[in-house]
């Protein structure tokens, strides 16, 4: 309370000198700078009358850094269809005033929106922009820092190799300026990207160089990171002590300095430590004490991570009621963020959609007043061209979201049906036992059991058998969702190609199944028997087959809507060899194609569902991942009214 009264008399003194003009203002617009990322809502509602003098007097840098420190504001609370317009219109004040510094600072702000947005593309374009301004100003230790902001863009999308190469580029930079603490943390980066991929050796030098650097530089937050990724590094490798003794050193450091956040990290990580040790009762102490910390700093993603190792140490303490509970907080948790991320995602998506359609409809304005018709009329056939195409792609992006959300559930389901799986397996041993018993018991007493307990006994071994049977049927469902939906770049391995099939017609057929309960199809296999064997990407193959399948179960349905006499909806899906290919045949007898929408039905975008039905993408996608993705072939043979047939060819593995 007592910092807050003191920043608003700071405010109420620098209000009244605003009466001095251009001095008053820039020192307001100094005060801002200053507490902007710990008071953003002050900043947001005492940019106004400072933005009104700055008008009022004609001082267009004023003007400028006003609205682009109420934008910068705003990005904090992820208001951003609020903020890049106050910002692209301090951006145009600030360009012709040739102030390198401020038009840096704004540039850097767009830059940092659109990669909120997830528009990395933009973001870049801005991040360049940036940097040739950083240029100009000759603020080498800056160019750095954006560097490195790179790196960490690129890092949290997953995009490893261009992260290395920009925290390398910002490595030469922090080396040119001798600046410890920006190579200290360009190294961290640069360890960080080799231990996401796993290789520990790789990571090793760089995390231990970086900690030097940190020491040097006298940057105790730098060091506990460093001494944190060596502890994890040591973990990994198996050398218990070792991280025991790092993940300690941090966490001293973490308490000495105050830095609670990160005080919870190490908490964490040690109670990993103590768990590899079997010492189960210091790993619960230490994770509940993390759990107080992340709830008390409100870090939730933290609280969802500690709920899940906590169920795991309380499992091999022995205390399963304490285990089924926090496993049972951890689902929800996970459940609860991974909603509101797909939430945020949407709107995240229109948001962008309706940032990048009024951006094209200011530079048409713009054009218009400079008299290029020709141009102008470009950018409003672009205009009209980019809506649709963004109408496609926010489907396209919400599809994706949900394949996601597939994912996760699909993951949260192995867990408790682990549990099913060998409590059933369990169960089936137990019953022979039982039978056995009973049968020696019978024979000492020279008795006969009752009849209905034996009925009994023959009906709960039927339904035992069947629990069992069912639960691997779902876990093969549920391994093959995570395949389906893991969205990775996977590797090529050796494939049985009728499995693979099996495995997706199933999937398919239940997924529709499941969308429409009275949808019903005849589906018939006639494979090769000989079961062949090709190279291929598990995942990316199946996409191709689930799409090629759920658009042959679409056509049959909605021709079986027409109530034909005689018509039984039938899919037929046949492997042969075809030269060196084998060839994979999907068979529909569904509505065909129209030889008009035949010529285009691998363009991108292009669909002849209603709208709603279909994004237009899926036969493209399947195009490039077998011809580009696969060296193979993909085509179509379709009459108007009486069915399709594609025809998927891949190379046969060789030897």
């Amino acid at each position: 309370m007592e910092a807050r009264a003191k920043i608003e008399a700071q405010w109420q003194q620098l209000y009244q000198g605003l009466a001095r003009g251009n001095a008053g203002v820039n020192e307001c617009l100094g005060f801002f700078e200053k507490i902007v990322v710990s008071n953003p809502h002050e900043v947001i509602a005492w940019s106004e009358p400072v933005l009104k003098k700055s008008e009022e007097i004609g001082y267009e840098l004023g003007v400028a850094s006003s609205l682009a420190l109420k934008g910068y504001a705003l990005t904090m609370f992820s208001k951003y269809d609020k903020a890049l317009p106050l910002l692209n219109k301090a951006l145009k004040l600030i360009e012709p005033l040739n102030n390198p510094h401020v038009a840096c600072k704004i540039v850097g702000s767009i830059a940092n929106v659109h990669t909120s947005l997830g528009d990395l593309d933009k973001a870049l374009s801005y991040g360049n922009r940036t940097l040739e301004l950083l240029k100009l100003s000759g603020d080498k230790e800056q160019e750095g820092w954006v560097l490195n902001g790179f790196g960490m863009a690129f890092e949290e999308v997953g995009q490893l190799d261009q992260a290395f190469q920009y925290y390398q580029q910002s490595l030469q930079v922090f080396k040119e300026i001798g600046h410890d603490t920006g190579i200290g943390r360009a190294l961290t980066g640069i360890g960080s990207t080799y231990q996401k991929k796993g290789s520990y050796l790789e990571a090793l030098p760089f995390h231990e160089e970086s900690l030097q650097r940190f020491h040097a530089a006298n940057n105790k937050i730098g060091e506990a990171r460093a001494l944190n990724d060596l502890g994890s590094i040591a973990l990994e490798q198996g050398e218990i002590d070792k991280a025991q003794a790092l993940h300690t050193q941090s966490l001293e450091i973490r308490r000495a300095i105050k830095h609670r956040q990160s005080q919870s990290t190490s908490l964490f990580n040690l109670g990993k430590v103590y768990i590899a040790k079997a010492d189960y009762d210091t790993a619960i102490e230490l994770l509940e004490a993390a759990m107080d910390i992340a709830r008390e700093v409100n870090i939730r993603t933290r609280e969802v991570q500690i709920h899940e190792v906590l169920s795991s140490a309380y499992e091999q303490a022995g205390n399963l009621e304490k285990a089924l509970h926090h496993f049972r907080t951890h689902t929800q948790q996970k459940e609860s963020l991974f909603t509101e991320e797909l939430n945020r995602r949407f709107a995240t998506i229109e948001v962008s959609h309706e940032l990048d359609r009024a951006e094209k409809e200011a530079e048409i304005e713009r054009l218009k007043n400079v008299e290029l018709r020709e141009k102008n009329q470009q950018l409003e056939t672009l205009l009209s061209e980019l809506k649709n195409t963004q109408s496609q792609l926010i489907q396209t992006e919400k599809l994706v979201s949900l394949g996601n959300l597939t994912a996760g559930i699909a993951h949260e389901l192995k867990n408790p049906l682990n549990f099913v799986n060998n409590f059933a397996e369990l169960s089936v041993e137990l019953m022979s036992e039982l039978d056995e018993a009973l049968t020696s018991y019978t024979a000492a007493d020279k008795t006969e059991l009752p009849a209905e307990v034996g009925e009994l006994l023959t009906t709960l071994r039927f339904n035992t058998g069947k629990v069992n049977e069912h639960g691997k049927r779902a876990d093969k469902i549920v391994r093959s969702m995570l395949e389906h939906a893991g969205g990775r770049e996977g590797a090529k391995e050796a494939l049985s190609i009728n499995d693979l099939l099996k495995d997706y017609s199933k999937l398919a057929y239940h997924g529709m199944r499941a969308a429409d309960r009275s949808f019903q199809v005849n589906i018939e296999h006639r494979f090769m028997p000989d079961n062949p064997v090709i190279d291929g990407v598990s995942q990316d193959l199946g996409r191709v087959f689930l799409n090629l399948l759920n658009n042959a179960f679409y056509t049959t349905q909605k021709k079986a809507g027409k109530n034909l006499p005689d018509y039984i909806p039938t899919v037929i899906i046949e492997t042969l060899q075809a030269g060196e290919y084998l060839s994979v045949r999907i068979h529909d007898n569904g509505e065909g194609i129209p030889e008009k929408h035949r010529q285009r039905i691998f363009e991108p975008f292009f669909t002849s569902k209603p709208s709603g039905s279909g994004t237009g993408l899926g036969l493209f996608l399947s195009y490039e991942i077998i011809v580009q993705g696969h060296a193979g072939e993909l085509l179509v043979e379709s009459k108007s009214g009486k069915g399709s047939i594609f025809i998927v060819n891949l190379p046969l593995r060789q030897g």
